[in-house]
C-alpha cells in the first residue's frame, strides 16, 4: 500500500475539515478524525467568541445609547423645566411691574370731591392715637402763649407778620402759582401724597413724590440743593370742622427737608392744631384745594408749640396766608425771627384771624 506523503496528508486533513463543517459529518465521524474535530471546535469557539463579543458590544452599545437617551431626556426635561420656571418668573416680574405701575397710576389719578372728604375723615381715624399728646401739647402752648400776649405785643406780632409776608411776597406768590399749575407728573405726585397723608404712610415713593413737588413748587423746576435753602416744605390737608375740645383747626401734613441729612431728604408726617401749620382751605371738596407750607430749618424746627395767625387777603384775591413763630421766640421783637408760611390753595380768604397758639407734632420721620 502506498503511503501518503506530507503534502498529500495535509491536503487530506484540510479536505476532511471541510467535510466536518457539513451536515453529514456527525459526531461519530468526528471521533475517527481527531484533528478535523479540533479544527472545527476551534472554529466554533472563535465564531462563538465573536458572536458573544458582538452581542456584548451590541448590549453595551444599546445600554450606552439608552443611558445617553435617558440623560438627554433628563437634560431636555430639566431645560424645559428651567425654561418654564424662567418664563413664570418673567411673567411674575412683568405682572408685578405692571401691578406696581397700575397702582402708581391709580394713586396718581385725580381725587374727586367725595374722595377728598373721605381722605380727611379717614385721617381723623388713623391719626387718633396722637390725639392725647396733641391735646397736651396744645394746652401747653396755650399756657405759654398767655404769658406772652398783651395788647402791645399783639400789635408787634401782627406788624412783624405782615412785614415778613411783604418781604417774601414774591416767594409766596410764586409757590402758590406753581402749586396751582402743576404738570401731569407733579399733579400725580401730589395726588399720591394726599392719599399717603390720609393713610399716615411714608415710604420711598412718598419721598420721591415730595422731591418732585418741592422742586416744582419751591424751586420752580430747579434742582433741590442744600446750598439753595436750609428749610422744610410741606403739603397739608385740613379738617375744617375743627379740633373738638381743643378748638381751632386740625391739619395733617407731610413735610420734607430741602437739604440732605445722612444722604437723604428726610420726610415726616405731622399733625397740627390751631393756625401754627396752616389756615384751613374753605372747600375740602375741590380738587385744587390743599395747603402748602414752608418754614426755616428742618422738620424738627417746625414742630412743637407756636404762635400764629392767619392774615387773610394780603397779596391777591383768594390767597390766604398763615404764619407762625416757635415759642419761645424773640420778645419784644418777633421780626428778628423768620416765621413759617402756609398758603391755602383753592380756598377763599377768610379775613384776619386772632393771634393764637398752635401745636405741631411729628408722628413719623423717614
Amino acid at each position: 500500500m502506498k503511503k501518503f506523503n506530507p503534502t498529500a496528508k495535509l491536503a487530506s486533513k484540510l479536505l476532511l475539515a471541510l467535510f466536518i463543517g457539513t451536515v453529514g459529518f456527525n459526531a461519530a465521524a468526528c471521533s475517527r478524525f481527531d484533528i478535523p474535530c479540533k479544527i472545527r471546535d476551534a472554529a466554533n469557539k472563535v465564531k462563538q467568541a465573536a458572536e458573544d463579543a458582538a452581542n456584548k458590544a451590541k448590549q453595551e452599545a444599546d445600554a450606552a445609547a439608552a443611558a445617553a437617551k435617558a440623560e438627554a431626556d433628563r437634560a431636555a426635561a430639566a431645560a424645559a423645566q428651567a425654561a418654564a420656571q424662567a418664563a413664570q418668573a418673567e411673567a411674575a416680574a412683568q405682572a408685578a411691574a405692571q401691578a406696581a405701575a397700575n397702582k402708581l397710576a391709580q394713586q396718581g389719578a385725580a381725587i374727586s370731591s367725595t374722595e377728598m372728604k373721605t381722605i380727611v375723615n379717614g385721617a381723623k381715624n388713623v391719626y387718633s392715637d396722637s390725639t392725647g399728646a396733641m391735646t397736651n401739647g396744645y394746652n401747653t402752648a396755650i399756657s405759654k402763649f398767655k404769658a406772652l400776649l398783651n395788647a402791645a405785643l399783639d400789635a408787634i406780632w401782627r406788624a412783624a407778620g405782615k412785614a415778613a409776608v411783604n418781604k417774601n411776597s414774591q416767594l409766596i406768590l410764586d409757590m402758590k402759582h406753581r402749586a396751582q399749575n402743576l404738570d401731569a407728573t407733579a399733579q400725580a405726585a401730589l395726588n399720591r401724597v394726599k392719599r399717603a397723608i390720609g393713610a399716615k404712610n411714608i415710604d420711598e415713593q412718598a419721598r420721591a413724590d415730595m422731591q418732585v413737588l418741592t422742586k416744582a413748587i419751591v424751586f420752580g423746576g430747579n434742582d433741590i440743593a442744600s446750598a439753595v435753602s436750609h428749610s422744610s416744605f410741606g403739603i397739608q390737608i385740613c379738617d375744617s370742622v375743627g379740633a373738638g375740645n381743643v378748638g381751632g383747626e386740625t391739619c395733617y401734613l407731610m413735610i420734607m427737608q430741602t437739604y440732605l441729612e445722612n444722604g437723604k431728604f428726610k420726610v415726616g408726617l405731622a399733625r397740627s392744631f390751631g393756625v401754627a401749620a396752616s389756615p384751613v382751605p374753605s372747600d375740602l371738596g375741590a380738587e385744587s384745594t390743599f395747603g402748602i407750607f414752608w418754614g426755616p430749618g428742618g422738620i424738627d424746627d417746625n414742630t412743637g408749640a407756636s404762635i400764629g395767625l392767619a392774615l387773610g387777603v394780603v397779596l391777591e384775591e383768594g390767597l390766604e396766608i398763615g404764619i407762625s413763630w416757635g415759642i419761645p421766640t424773640t420778645i419784644p421783637d418777633p421780626s428778628a425771627v423768620i416765621p413759617g408760611f402756609s398758603v391755602s390753595i383753592g380756598g377763599g380768604a377768610k379775613g384776619e384771624a386772632a393771634l393764637s397758639a398752635g401745636y405741631t407734632q411729628v408722628l413719623a420721620k423717614f
